[in-house]
């Protein structure tokens, strides 16, 4: 075994290393592009950022920083420096030269960088600046210490949830660059800014208001907080609620045309309890503050278009094509799609030519042009400039990211892409489907249903599915009730019914597998409520090997303790949450729960959690580990004590990736 997992390493570096991921793109007129990108070293936490310039003569100064926001003209940009609150500062950039360097510790805390709460927005004549940060903290001591905030140094101070656990209070600031001044624009006292964006050829902007609550709840992959829009006059500060219609519960990712005169939104319908539902695309004539609804939620399945679903990351690409059409990125079918709204509601699918399904990202949107990253599970990432013209799209191939093999291991691994057929899996009793990567019929197979729940199988390429298919598996990313892209009844089929209606779509598509493969070995694997659904695999005795990565094993335990406690109640009861919860709900928790199950796992099970988690507590992973260990049954736990619910540190990344493929082979060698 020693020498099998020496080649699993090499193999498993190589993969990691073949690889890269596309971090951003910028337009710069409709041939020419700068798109930034990262690649992974297997032992280093940091990645490698460079840059590819396509179609230029002429740039910006390039150089190396934590984000970088460019003007609309381009002929400025933005750079983020440091990480830390002692450290942050602004520089601004011209064609020529660096322009000020701003400091930001006197003025407040980190600027926040995540799309929950937006990005960067320049003001059209490029003075001003917007942006959300985290408010200076007051200096706490000891009772004898003589600083403002006495005796709270040890106060817990709530926060966001994870990957916003440095989010406790956030604020809207602008930069007024010609003055090399920073100000807080004071806001009603019961929201929380986001998404900021200024109006075209104004000091006009709008904010989204995040309504503050009992407590702070997580947000990440939250799509269902109470929100509404606000505007701001950034020179008389004068904040102005625009009432929009009494359908919505929440609004996200405020967009307005090139001429200012419409702004668009997305909707969350009222009453909508899922963390991800169907959104609506709205319109807001800015003149009259006349709202309209111009492309609404999709409640039945249809093979044109099923709705508008993702999280914020993907949301955010909603972007102007021109002055009356809008693109946007949805889940369709399983595909991570774009398609295209006029003033009508009329919506078009854009197509590639590239075996569905596949993944296409907006990186950048101007003047009926799109910056577009294509990819499926098979092929590696491209990128193609797309123009539209008179209602036509033609699109431009300007980077095929696919690498020449220079080892022996990396061309086993590209062998493995080329040779591996993708078989879509329609599921015979739901509308969903699932897809089958089968290098060679009796190989094992995995089993990788999706976190979320309300979400949708993996189908963008990644390292990690090379590397399955080049060490030898069969792989099946399985959607199930619940999942996004099929129409909001086939997502909101499983509230109220975790761990039924899911873990039987997924033996469903096992079971038609067995069309395509042996399905004598199987090994399930997810990760969140992925992981509850491998551990609820392992428990029917399908599987013969289950692994569990931070995942869900016991809902009622942490219903009061996880960032997302309005989750638990919605997805086993399609209840809102009460305080304390009843006896009878603690015990239906408990029930959807894999523990509750785990009397009948009698398989092999591999546990990975990350101890920092603040969505799925990692205490969670410790009761399913408990549970199996004090039954005798094989079980291994890694334990990763800085890590949260993504596990995204790099190192972190390329070993417990390593540990799960050896212990799979371990435990098939018997």
């Amino acid at each position: 075994m020693e020498g099998r997992v020496e080649e699993i390493s090499k193999l498993l570096e190589s993969a990691m290393r073949l690889s890269c991921t596309v971090k951003k793109g910028i337009l710069f007129n409709k041939t020419s592009a700068l798109v930034k990108f990262s690649t992974d070293e297997p032992y280093q936490s940091q990645g490698r950022d460079f840059f590819k310039l396509y179609g230029f003569n002429s740039l910006l100064p390039l150089t190396q920083a934590n984000s970088e926001y460019y003007s609309p003209s381009r002929h400025h940009k933005i750079l983020i420096r440091g990480e830390k609150e002692e450290e942050q500062y602004i520089e601004v950039w011209d064609q020529h030269r660096l322009r000020l360097v701003k400091e930001l510790k006197k003025v407040h805390s980190t600027i926040i960088e995540n799309p929950v709460f937006g990005e960067i927005s320049w003001s059209s004549d490029e003075r001003y600046i917007v942006y959300i940060a985290e408010a200076s903290k007051k200096k706490s001591g000891s009772f004898w210490s003589g600083e403002e905030d006495v005796g709270n140094t040890n106060l817990y101070k709530e926060n966001f949830g994870e990957l916003l656990f440095n989010v406790t209070n956030p604020k809207l600031y602008v930069f007024d660059i010609k003055e090399n001044s920073i100000s807080e624009i004071p806001l009603p006292e019961d929201i929380y800014p986001a998404q900021s964006m200024f109006r075209p050829n104004s000091y006009d902007l709008v904010i989204v208001g995040y309504k503050k609550t009992s407590y702070k709840v997580g947000m990440t992959a939250m799509l269902n907080r109470e929100s509404n829009l606000y505007q701001i006059n950034i020179n008389n500060k004068e904040v102005i609620k625009i009432d929009t219609k009494d359908t919505l519960q929440g609004i996200a990712i405020p967009r307005f045309n090139p001429s200012g005169t419409l702004l668009a939104y997305y909707g969350v319908p009222k009453g909508k309890r899922s963390h991800v539902t169907c959104l609506s695309l709205n319109l807001l004539d800015w003149e009259n503050k006349l709202h309209r609804c111009l492309v609404d939620a999709v409640e039945d399945y249809n093979d044109h278009f099923n709705g508008i679903y993702g999280f914020y990351d993907s949301l955010s690409t909603l972007s102007w094509l021109n002055e009356d059409k809008l693109i946007f990125e949805t889940h369709h079918k399983g595909s991570n799609c774009i398609f295209t709204a006029d003033l009508n509601g009329n919506v078009s699918e854009f197509t590639y030519d590239l075996l569905k399904p596949y993944h296409l990202s907006l990186l950048d949107v101007q003047q009926d042009t799109a910056l577009i990253r294509a990819a499926n599970g098979l092929d590696f990432h491209r990128i193609l400039i797309a123009n539209h013209t008179n209602g036509i799209w033609s699109n431009t191939l300007i980077d095929n990211l696919t690498p020449t093999p220079t080892t022996p291991e990396e061309e086993k691994i590209i062998d493995a892409l080329n040779s591996t057929t993708m078989t879509t899996i329609k599921h015979q009793n739901t509308e969903m489907s699932s897809f089958l990567y089968h290098t060679s019929p009796g190989n094992p197979l995995f089993i990788i249903p999706h976190g979320g729940p309300h979400n949708q199988g993996v189908v963008d390429f990644t390292w990690q599915l090379g590397a399955r298919l080049a060490l030898g598996y069969n792989v099946l990313m399985t959607n199930f009730r619940g999942s996004t892209g099929y129409g909001n009844k086939n997502l909101e089929a499983l509230l109220g019914n975790a761990g039924v209606v899911d873990v039987e779509d997924c033996l469903e598509s096992l079971e038609l597998a067995k069309q395509h493969v042996d399905t004598n070995y199987v090994i399930s694997y997810g990760r969140s409520f992925g992981g509850f659904l491998s551990a609820h695999l392992a428990s029917t005795g399908v599987p013969k090997l289950s692994i569990v990565v931070n995942g869900v094993t016991d809902i009622s335990s942490m219903s009061l303790v996880t960032d997302i406690t309005d989750w638990c109640f919605a997805e086993v009861f399609n209840e809102d949450p009460i305080f304390p919860p009843s006896e009878a709900q603690i015990a239906g928790m408990y029930r959807a729960s894999p523990v509750a199950r785990a009397g009948n796992i009698n398989v092999p099970v591999l546990i990975i959690t990350g101890g920092s988690d603040k969505r799925v507590p990692p205490h969670s992973s410790m009761e399913l580990y408990r549970v199996l260990k004090g039954r005798g049954i094989d079980v291994k736990l890694l334990w990763y004590d800085k890590e949260g619910h993504g596990l995204f540190g790099k190192a972190t990344t390329y070993d417990y990736t390593a540990n799960h493929f050896i212990w799979v082979e371990e435990k098939m060698k018997g």
